[in-house]
């Protein structure tokens, strides 16, 4: 990525944290129900658990995974760099079905929470 691009990025990133906070401050939005993508919770739990030495947080799996609400088995496989490229859960390679009968188990197993951002008053 370029330079120029990667700035242009950055200023987008901070302009919609800056959003969101002051929404979250407002009461607009629930911070407890705000969830991370799977790469991006895979970056924030390997900076939270990197060690201080080494320009992370220093915080056990265990610590990392209350902090971002999820169990530690999660914190625990996001460390091990087990996900696919394309962030799903489960990889589809060599299975006769495409990998769908066990995406859709992992979908009914878990409950998803969504914010919704209504700008009518």
């Amino acid at each position: 990525m370029s330079e120029r691009l990667e700035k242009s990025w950055s200023a987008v990133l901070v302009a919609a944290r800056t959003h969101h906070n002051s929404l979250v401050d407002e009461g607009a939005i629930d911070e407890d129900r705000v969830r991370l993508t799977i790469a991006a919770r895979v970056a924030e739990v390997k900076e939270l658990t990197t060690p201080i030495a080494e320009g992370g947080k220093g915080l056990s799996q265990r610590q990392a995974a209350k902090v971002l609400g999820v169990s530690h088995t999660t914190v625990q496989q996001d460390l091990a760099d087990k996900l696919p490229e394309n962030g799903n859960k489960v990889a589809t390679e060599g299975k006769a079905d495409g990998g769908r009968a066990a995406s859709q188990r992992n979908v009914r197993n878990h409950h998803y929470r969504s914010a919704v951002a209504d700008d009518e008053d």
